[in-house]
């Protein structure tokens, strides 16, 4: 570590009997019970690690996808509601949204599903026009 150079010198260090232990050993092994909150629970760098790792990539994909402006466009003020639970609400359902279109994306590009919900809407008729059974006007 790169220290100030105005740092006061020990002008009389004690005695090699007289030191601490922690002065005399060259390593230190820091207990478990010691800030256990911020600790690991893999070994870093080890198979398991990077495996839970690499769920990041597609975390951050899946954020970034939910924040584009082409797709659920959620930015800062994006719905104007008050509390927790009406915010929450609300993200939950841009949040399937967005896992609707993903899943309708991946059903197009494979065609591996028939499932009704895997197809595309049909063409948007218009409020009046689809409640009375009529046909669009042009």
């Amino acid at each position: 570590m790169h220290l100030p150079a105005n740092l006061p010198l020990v002008s009389n260090p004690p005695t090699e009997a007289g030191r601490p232990t922690i002065c005399k050993q060259r390593t230190v092994t820091v207990p478990g019970t010691v800030t256990p909150k911020v600790r690991q629970v893999l070994y870093w760098g080890s198979i398991s690690w990077i495996r839970s790792f690499a769920r990041r990539t597609h975390v951050e994909g899946a954020f970034g996808n939910m924040k584009n402006r082409n797709t659920e466009n959620i930015t800062r003020g994006w719905i104007q509601v008050d509390g927790i639970a009406r915010h929450s609400l609300l993200l939950a359902v841009a949040a399937s949204v967005y896992n609707m279109r993903i899943a309708r994306k991946w059903n197009q590009e494979t065609d591996s599903s028939s499932d009704p919900l895997m197809q595309e809407d049909p063409p948007f008729l218009g409020w009046r026009e689809a409640a009375a059974g009529l046909e669009p006007v042009a």
